[in-house]
């Protein structure tokens, strides 16, 4: 094994270079480089994983390789029209002329206003389920959570829809689309790439 120190540091100090790459020639068919950084003399491998990708990254560019497509493209298409629906629900309460703020409902024993359930729904469909997805990789129970939020959503739904104020035509209207597009989640937990 071979390594390489360098890094900045002041003229005259004795402090030691901030990064260490290590080359290590196993073999002809495979060298393997590592980066490390070194805080306070101490050797931290955080920036190998960095270098590591780099080095992957231009192997496939080198190569012409593409890298693979994305996990679960069905359940993505299924969050942004989600998103989707979830907006078209808060504009028809608007448009209803309904006070999110002052509309109380009870789910699981909580008090919540209309406004914070919108929210709730959005920061799931926005933030939560696709950064469950973007960690998933050969992880299922990812994949089984979006699954189970869901169908907490679905009996949240159920409970908004028998509210006797937002038993307004337009809301139903959106409530049963939100309701059916819950209810078609892609059922698929095999990852599928493209090619």
């Amino acid at each position: 094994m071979t390594g390489l120190r360098f890094g900045t540091s002041a003229i005259g100090s004795n402090k030691p270079p901030e990064y260490y790459v290590s080359l290590d020639l196993r073999s002809q068919n495979n060298v393997l480089f590592k980066l490390h950084e070194i805080r306070n003399g101490i050797v931290l491998n955080p920036l190998s994983r960095y270098f590591r990708a780099f080095m992957t990254t231009l192997r496939m560019t080198v190569r012409g390789q593409q890298p693979p497509g994305l996990r679960h493209p069905e359940l993505y298409a299924w969050i942004k029209q989600l998103t989707i629906l979830i907006a078209e629900l808060s504009t028809a309460v608007e448009q209803a002329g309904l006070d999110k703020q002052n509309i109380i409902v009870r789910l699981d024993g909580r008090r919540l206003s209309l406004d914070k359930v919108l929210q709730i729904f959005h920061f799931q469909a926005e933030q939560e389920y696709p950064s469950l997805l973007a960690t998933s990789a050969g992880r299922r129970f990812n994949i089984g959570a979006i699954h189970a939020t869901n169908m907490n959503d679905r009996f949240w739904l159920l409970l908004l829809r028998e509210d006797t104020s937002l038993q307004d035509p337009a809301v139903q209207t959106a409530f049963a689309h939100l309701n059916a597009h819950l209810d078609a989640i892609p059922t698929t937990t095999k990852p599928t790439q493209s090619s």
